[in-house]
């Protein structure tokens, strides 16, 4: 046995490989800690970048500095991709990464949907389902709050809409923005 090890920094200058992959969290540094959706999804991006022998790079960019920062990592060839998490409509961030390494999104990007290739829940199938649940566990009516339009997230007003496709039986509930 040799134990020789291969030097990750002489190889990357031959294949232009970096074995990283970027995660960037397009929230406040302390959303990491506080939604558990986070954990989640970095536990297994981790895990399945493990298995091609390559590293997840975690980065937050919850302002103007962070956002700055990510720009300059990622340009300077330092990921092979960008997995793009919880981005807003209006983003500075993600057009300064178009031009850069493969980018894909954690949901849809608003307004960036035919750009950044995204991966999604079938939000308004997931949304009739609960809505369905709620009619049959409330049947004297249930009541329904708006997410922010700014988010890719849509299932509160795919819920909304769901319950105007009740079956006929089902009691539905009222618009508390028409009282």
């Amino acid at each position: 046995m040799t134990w020789y090890v291969v030097n990750r920094a002489a190889r990357s200058l031959v294949t232009q490989r970096t074995g990283s992959v970027a995660m960037v969290l397009s929230e406040p540094h302390e959303k990491l800690f506080e939604d558990p959706n986070y954990s989640t999804l970095i536990r297994v991006a981790i895990r399945m970048l493990a298995e091609r022998d390559m590293s997840l790079v975690m980065m937050l960019a919850g302002d103007e500095g962070d956002r700055e920062r990510v720009v300059r990592y990622v340009r300077g060839g330092h990921a092979d991709g960008v997995l793009l998490v919880s981005t807003h409509a209006g983003d500075p961030l993600v057009d300064a990464l178009v031009s850069g390494p493969p980018a894909v999104s954690c949901g849809a990007v608003i307004g960036h949907e035919n750009v950044i290739p995204y991966a999604a829940a079938d939000e308004r199938l997931g949304a009739r389902q609960m809505t369905e649940y709620f009619v049959r566990q409330r049947p004297q009516g249930i009541g329904t709050t708006k997410a922010s339009v700014s988010r890719s997230t849509t299932t509160c007003s795919a819920a909304w809409s769901a319950t105007r496709r009740l079956p006929a039986g089902g009691r539905r509930p009222t618009d508390p923005s028409r009282r």
